[in-house]
């Protein structure tokens, strides 16, 4: 099996394209640039030393986008694609007679050699989800910039505070020794971030919301905050011992992409803690179901998850789920959303209810039976001993 290595160059919303003039029965085709490793070769290191030969150029090689393996007649390829960032140098092909910058939605238009067709399918269906992609991440900017004041006033009382604390104290008893970057992913008002920041100073908080952000910053003075999207996380590949995502994977639509950034940003070792709805119950499911479609506040197209699904989920992206538990009953229903649900707001003693309700709350999700009740999945897990996309 002969490894090969490829990159996908952009610019301007372009790919790089290059005609190769051999071997004989593949001159005239067209490939994205890259070529053979040598013997022990890193395949990064092996890409920025083909294009520096071939093409003349220095890159900074970034994010694998897959391995496929190709068989031509005679001979098998394993192909690794990977991002690519032109950094110097001007383009001198040296191995090819001809270069043309691509639309990724125009790449079929090109006769490519067959080792490169995947590669190019791939671009052409991320070049149309992309589109997509902002339309919804442009929605939930607007919902989000709607609901920032609600979410200031469902964490004024106590009562929803102390759920919340304890919903914060579960998923943060996961965080490994010793880890010292953690990010909060979907950050919104700031308060889990408040309690990161307590136990791990300069933790990092991400909410695509700017106006969740300004709520962060009455939690949180002086926090990492960054306003960005989850499904393109800005962050360098390696950087974080934890990520936290509470109930930010069901608001996106490419929950692979999402999972494969959160894999790609954390470090060896590392782990991914997670907090989502959970629609194992079908009761739970079709009431969800009725409060996304009817209610403003929230959107249609979201959805909870089963614990088998979810756990799928994180097994595809290249996960090693290590732990699965329910979350939330009584105290999730009456406690975690005054603005919803606001009957304790209106009863003597409701800290203490609250405190009744979560001990009620962990007899129920340890039991195999009752937690059908419980209305969130909580999962830990680490990335596989391989990394993919």
């Amino acid at each position: 099996m002969i490894q090969v290595v490829a990159a996908v160059i952009r610019r301007e919303g372009r790919v790089l394209l290059c005609r190769r003039t051999h071997p004989e029965w593949l001159a005239g085709r067209w490939e994205f640039p890259g070529g053979k490793l040598e013997e022990g070769e890193d395949p990064r290191a092996a890409l920025e030393r083909e294009l520096a030969e071939e093409l003349g150029i220095r890159c900074t090689v970034g994010a694998s986008l897959g391995t496929h393996v190709h068989h031509y007649p005679g001979y098998s390829l394993e192909l690794d694609a990977y991002e690519v960032t032109w950094t110097a140098g001007e383009l001198r092909p040296t191995d090819h007679d001809a270069l043309a910058w691509v639309r990724p939605g125009e790449l079929d238009e090109f006769e490519l050699a067959p080792a490169d067709l995947p590669i190019a399918r791939t671009l052409a269906l991320d070049s149309g989800a992309a589109m997509a992609s902002s339309r919804h991440a442009q929605a939930q900017i607007e919902l989000h910039r709607e609901l920032a004041p609600r979410y200031a006033y469902r964490y004024s009382f106590a009562f929803s505070r102390l759920f919340q604390e304890d919903w914060h104290a579960e998923m943060i008893s996961h965080v490994p020794d010793g880890a010292r970057e953690l990010l909060d992913i979907g950050c919104g008002t700031g308060f889990f971030l408040a309690e990161l920041e307590q136990r791990h100073p300069g933790s990092v908080g991400l909410d695509i919301s700017y106006e969740m952000l300004e709520v962060s910053e009455r939690y949180v003075p002086g926090a990492k905050l960054v306003c960005g999207d989850a499904e393109k996380l800005p962050f360098q590949a390696g950087r974080f011992d934890a990520v936290f995502c509470k109930g930010s994977l069901h608001h996106t639509r490419d929950h692979q992409g999402f999972l494969g950034n959160c894999r790609q940003v954390l470090r060896e070792g590392g782990v991914l803690i997670m907090s989502e709805p959970c629609n194992d119950n079908p009761l739970i499911r079709a009431a969800r179901a009725v409060m996304y479609r009817r209610s403003r506040h929230f959107d249609e197209g979201d959805q909870g998850f089963t614990r088998r699904g979810i756990v799928a989920l994180c097994e595809e992206a290249g996960f090693e789920v290590t732990r699965v538990k329910k979350y939330g009953c009584l105290a999730y229903v009456f406690a975690g959303f005054p603005d919803h649900l606001g009957i304790l707001r209106f009863i003597p003693g409701s800290a203490w209810i609250t405190r009744a309700f979560l001990a009620i709350d962990r007899v129920l999700c340890a039991l195999p039976l009752f937690s059908l009740l419980g209305l969130h999945v909580l999962l830990v897990a680490r990335p596989g001993s391989q990394r993919t996309p």
